[in-house]
């Protein structure tokens, strides 16, 4: 085992130990905050079960009445189930499987044990609500967030044709990280990776519009469990307000965001910190912070923001923390802080949620300066040669 393997599975191998411990023991904390799902891996039975239906009825299950309807995902993903023939019995094996990559999809930003000792802060972030709940029901996004880490690491690695099956197999289960394609197509210099890159981003976008065009139910639309732009007008229902339409939430998200942008700017440039001193990092820690951001940002403006996916949220955050901002300074501390409310007014914080959705909100918007800041040294550099 070379270095940099051994380097990560330590971490991987006790944040694995600490989930199955969880699963051993009933997941207390869920339980606490009353939100455990059983212990039974209930998002992968439901994908399995849905698979399952597949063999027998085909796209049927993308009906929005009748029996195993309601699927809003991909075909290919069903497709590839029931070539395994993969069943709901499987659903242990797949639970445990799943713990595992998520483990991994940790471990691989932080790179090293070291992490946690140099700040122990960030337990609170790994093993925040939204990070249990993806180990507890083995939800499918586990799978994602592993396959945009892989396009990553073999992108900065030299191996961008190679990157973009991940990226695609990605694409194909759950369609939000299609913007990636073009994130690997401004970042790639040689003429004919572009091109490939052109290609299979646009056989996969005409695949992702014709499961679109399948999918008969409606995708969720509740505030609880959700974040994004389009949250606000939603907190109504709780209310007991008149529910607005589509078009109305769509757009009231958008104004409140660049409502968020304005201030957030304007804060920043209040306490001189518009421009932080930034470490450039090395070119795999400056793609897996493109993705991850990139794939935390398309969930949040397109309505694909289940409190799940904050993973790409946390994620794009540790890797800031670890490798571009400087541990004491007030940015580092204060996108902290940020996450860590973000992650934290969720599910358990009893009517706290909109306190957790400004967090993210701002947090979304300040790694998306630094985002810009730092991909800009990036496309300077590519254009220098």
């Amino acid at each position: 085992m070379n270095r940099k393997l051994k380097k990560i599975w330590a971490p991987l191998m006790f944040v694995y130990g600490i989930f199955v411990f969880m699963q051993i023991t009933t997941w207390i904390p869920l339980r606490y905050w009353q939100i455990w799902g059983g212990g039974n891996f209930i998002d992968s039975k439901q994908i399995l079960l849905w698979a399952d239906c597949y063999g027998d009825i085909g796209n049927s299950i993308f009906e929005s009445t009748g029996v195993c309807s309601g699927y809003i995902y991909g075909s290919t993903l069903v497709r590839i189930l029931s070539i395994l023939s993969l069943s709901p019995t499987n659903t242990q094996a797949l639970g445990y499987v799943f713990m595992f990559l998520l483990a991994a999809t940790i471990s691989i930003p932080l790179r090293s044990a070291n992490s946690f000792m140099e700040r122990p802060i960030l337990f609170t972030i790994v093993f925040s609500p939204p990070v249990l709940l993806l180990a507890e029901r083995g939800n499918f996004d586990i799978l994602m967030a592993f396959l945009v880490i892989s396009a990553s690491v073999l992108y900065a690695s030299n191996f961008q044709i190679l990157s973009l099956l991940p990226l695609a197999l990605a694409t194909l289960l759950k369609f939000y990280t299609l913007p990636l394609f073009l994130l690997f197509l401004i970042l790639n210099r040689d003429k004919k990776r572009k091109i490939v890159t052109i290609l299979v981003g646009t056989l996969v976008s005409i695949r992702v519009l014709l499961d679109l065009k399948l999918i008969k139910s409606t995708f969720p639309s509740e505030f609880s469990g959700q974040f994004g732009a389009s949250i606000w007008l939603r907190y109504f229902k709780q209310l007991n307000g008149p529910e607005p339409s589509m078009l109305v939430i769509n757009i009231s998200g958008l104004l409140i965001l660049f409502s968020v942008i304005v201030l957030t700017f304007v804060a920043l440039k209040r306490f001189d910190m518009l421009n932080p001193a930034l470490n450039t990092g090395q070119r795999n820690e400056r793609v897996l912070f493109y993705s991850l951001f990139g794939t935390h940002f398309s969930c949040y403006l397109f309505g694909m923001s289940i409190d799940y996916r904050l993973i790409f949220l946390l994620l794009a955050s540790v890797v800031y923390l670890r490798y571009f901002s400087q541990q004491l300074d007030l940015d580092s501390r204060m996108i902290l802080a940020l996450a860590i409310m973000s992650v934290w007014l969720t599910y358990p914080s009893s009517g706290l949620e909109p306190f957790g959705d400004i967090a993210n909100e701002v947090l979304t918007v300040i790694l998306g300066v630094r985002f810009v800041q730092v991909i800009k040294l990036d496309l300077k550099f590519k254009n220098a040669f």
